[in-house]
C-alpha cells in the first residue's frame, strides 16, 4: 500500500523582509502536531501569501507538482545537514551565525527555484544588498551561505552546476586600526595595569586578538623567533573551546612581546592559559569587563574590542 501524503495545517502567516512566510505543522496519523516548518511565499499581499499555503499544504509543502525546492527551502536543509546528528560539522555557534545569515536574504531570492536561479540573480542580490547599506563583510557572509548551499545541492544532484560559481563577492573590509587617541589611552592603560590586563590590552593592540581568544592563549602559543603568538583556539558560549584548523599567526611589537613572554614564563604549567594561569580558559565576558571597569577608573572609556590593532 503507497504511504499517505503528509498532511499539514497553516499555523500563521507572517511579514518577512518584503514578503511574506508562512508556518506550517505536520499533522500525524494520531492527531498530534510535529514541529513547525516555514516557508517564503512568493505572494506579495497577505492573501494571496495564504491562497499560495493552502496549496502548498495540500501539496505536502512541495511548491509544484514535480517538486521544486526555494532557494531558502535549499539553504535550511544545507544548514540542517550539518548541524544536527552526531556527524555535525557545525558547532551551535556557527549553526547559530548561519541562521542568522539565512533570515537576511531577501524575499525575492528566497522565493525563487534553485532551478531557475542563475548566476544574474545572485550578482543582482549582492548589488540590492550593498545599495541597501549592509556592510561588504555582511554580504560575503550571506554570499559564503549560498555558495556553500548551491554546492551541497550539485552534490545530491538537485543542480546540474552553482551559479554562485561566476560570481565575484564583494572586497573584504579589513578593521580599521584604532585611532592615534585611543591608541595612546591603550598604551598608557596596558603599562599602569600589570598582570592580566596589560597582557589582554598588548594582545588586542599588538597582535589584534579578541576576548574569546585571548584567554585561551597558553605559553605553546608564544614563537621566541618571531616574538609572535598563535591564534589557535577561542572560547565560544557554554565554555566550548573550539580549535582552528589553520591557527592565525600575529607579530607583536618588542613591548608588547616583552610583557607577554614575561607572563608566559611564570605560568606553572605549559599548557596552561597565560591570562588567568589556569589549565582552563577563562570567561572572556568577565574579562571584558574587567578591562573596561579598569579603564574607566582612569576616566577613560575603552573595550578590548574597541583597541584591536586589525
Amino acid at each position: 500500500m503507497e504511504d499517505a501524503k503528509p498532511r499539514y495545517e497553516i499555523c500563521g502567516i507572517s511579514r518577512f523582509r518584503d514578503g511574506w512566510r508562512a508556518d506550517f505543522r505536520p499533522v500525524n496519523s494520531d492527531g498530534t502536531r510535529g514541529a513547525r516548518v516555514r516557508r517564503v511565499m512568493k505572494s506579495k499581499d497577505k492573501e494571496g501569501a495564504r491562497r499560495e499555503a493552502e496549496k502548498l499544504a495540500a501539496r505536502g509543502l512541495a511548491r509544484y507538482k514535480d517538486g521544486a525546492v526555494s532557494v531558502a527551502q535549499m539553504v535550511e536543509t544545507y544548514i540542517e545537514a550539518y548541524a544536527s546528528g552526531a556527524s555535525a560539522r557545525l558547532s551551535d555557534k556557527t549553526a547559530r551565525g548561519y541562521r542568522t545569515v539565512a533570515r537576511r536574504i531577501d524575499c525575492r531570492l528566497a522565493a525563487m527555484d534553485i532551478r531557475e536561479c542563475e548566476a544574474s540573480h545572485v550578482r543582482n542580490y549582492l548589488r540590492r544588498r550593498l545599495r541597501a547599506g549592509a556592510r561588504a563583510n555582511t554580504v560575503r557572509a550571506e554570499y559564503s551561505l549560498l555558495k556553500n548551499a548551491f554546492a551541497k545541492s550539485v552534490t545530491d544532484g538537485l543542480l546540474v552546476s552553482n551559479p554562485t560559481a561566476e560570481v565575484d563577492p564583494p572586497d573584504k573590509e579589513s578593521t580599521p586600526d584604532p585611532d592615534d587617541g585611543k591608541r595612546a589611552e591603550a598604551l598608557r592603560i596596558a603599562r599602569l595595569a600589570g598582570g592580566d590586563m596589560s597582557v589582554a590590552a598588548y594582545l588586542a593592540l599588538d597582535g589584534g586578538l579578541l576576548p574569546c581568544q585571548i584567554v585561551c592563549v597558553r605559553p605553546c602559543d608564544l614563537d621566541s623567533a618571531r616574538h609572535s603568538v598563535q591564534v589557535a583556539r577561542r572560547r565560544a558560549r557554554g565554555g566550548v573551546v573550539t580549535e582552528r584548523a589553520r591557527p592565525l599567526v600575529r607579530e607583536l611589537g618588542a613591548e608588547a612581546w616583552e610583557t607577554v613572554a614575561h607572563a608566559a614564563e611564570v605560568c606553572e604549567d605549559y599548557g596552561c592559559c597565560i591570562v588567568g594561569g589556569g589549565l582552563a580558559p577563562g570567561d572572556p565576558d568577565l574579562l571584558a569587563r574587567k578591562f573596561a571597569d579598569f579603564a574607566g577608573t582612569f576616566g577613560v572609556k575603552l573595550t578590548l574590542s574597541e583597541i584591536r590593532g586589525r
